[in-house]
């Protein structure tokens, strides 16, 4: 009789998982190819879920936002773990084309907010002015991943709108979570594309068409998920990103005042 490695129950020979706390059994030693095989296991879970629910998420995006709600997990990620991968995807994506990053990051859209805000204020700069702008700039060089602050408000707002569609709320942030995710990784996609010419016309060009194609994305996740009206989730997605915009520029001052 062998014993549970985890709880120390009692196993038969040829128990692979333990029938107490369900923990598998590992008799083998560690190798490096075990261990990268684990962590890329680990990191797309089971089954190339990740690469399922990509694929769904272009084809049938009902095969991954319905049928996570309905209960299916195995085959696809779960949106969490989904948007973890995305970002870390893009992480390598701002590692190896870190000079492309600095140039987008000086025309994206958070510089713009800060450039009016700069053009709203008095010639003298006071400290709170100052702590605006200081935080206004790192927000700047993170704007990509700012698009996930979104999603609550997304959410709420989709679940208003599509109240008869008989999904709460937190069923309409699952659908939330994947339809950003999904427009994230179109970003760095398109950005594998454009990084290359590293040029400023380069920059406003791929904020341009990933803009617009990202939008587009998160419209076919909701419209195939919800099969309802396009436009009722454009207005929607236009409310949601204003209002995150208002959110973040209010907090943004309220940080400075406060610390």
């Amino acid at each position: 009789m062998n014993s549970c490695k985890s709880c120390l129950a009692s196993l038969s020979d040829s128990s692979t998982y333990c029938s107490s706390c369900g923990a598998k059994q590992v008799g083998d030693r560690l190798t490096i190819p075990s261990l990268f095989k684990v962590f890329f296991v680990k990191f797309t879970s089971l089954d190339f879920a990740f690469f399922n629910t990509t694929r769904w998420l272009i084809t049938d995006p009902r095969r991954v936002t319905i049928a996570y709600i309905k209960g299916v997990r195995k085959k696809i990620n779960h949106p969490t773990n989904y948007a973890l991968i995305i970002i870390s995807l893009y992480g390598l994506f701002q590692l190896v084309f870190s000079d492309f990053l600095d140039l987008m990051t000086q025309n994206n859209f958070v510089s713009s907010v800060r450039e009016g805000f700069n053009h709203g204020m008095d010639s003298d700069v006071d400290e709170q002015t100052a702590k605006v702008t200081a935080i206004f700039l790192w927000l700047q060089t993170r704007s990509q991943f700012l698009v996930f602050a979104i999603i609550p408000v997304l959410s709420v707002f989709s679940f208003l709108i599509y109240k008869k569609s008989r999904y709460n709320l937190a069923e309409h942030l699952v659908i939330a979570l994947y339809a950003i995710s999904f427009s994230l990784l179109i970003n760095v996609v398109i950005g594998i594309f454009f990084a290359p010419f590293n040029t400023t016309n380069a920059v406003m060009l791929y904020n341009s068409v990933s803009s617009v194609v990202a939008i587009v994305a998160i419209i076919w996740v909701y419209q195939r998920s919800l099969e309802r009206s396009v436009w009722r989730i454009i207005i929607a997605l236009i409310v949601s990103f204003f209002l995150t915009l208002c959110f973040m520029t209010i907090g943004a001052m309220v940080v400075a005042l406060l610390f």
